[in-house]
């Protein structure tokens, strides 16, 4: 049986998030983001980001008037939240 080779870099893994160490292999992992690729491009998380700031002052206001979404569709609170 063949010796197992070594790695050339150290990976650093996030129990947190579901990974497991891979199998031997020459190749990192790219099942998630910690590992050092993005998801997502700039543009797109700036993107994210702004619809946030937009929703965030509807909600409020919703909340505000005794409304609420569950399940997809609007519904009137019993108390009202601030």
């Amino acid at each position: 049986m063949s010796r197992l080779h070594k790695r050339n870099e150290e990976l650093i893994f996030v129990p947190e998030e579901g990974q497991r160490n891979p199998l031997c292999s020459n190749r990192g992992s790219s099942r998630c983001p910690s590992l050092g690729e993005n998801l997502f491009s700039q543009e797109t998380i700036e993107a994210v980001i702004e619809l946030g700031e937009v929703l965030k002052p509807i909600r409020k206001r919703m909340l505000a008037e005794g409304y609420t979404i569950v399940d997809g569709k609007l519904k009137k609170l019993d108390v009202i939240k601030f």
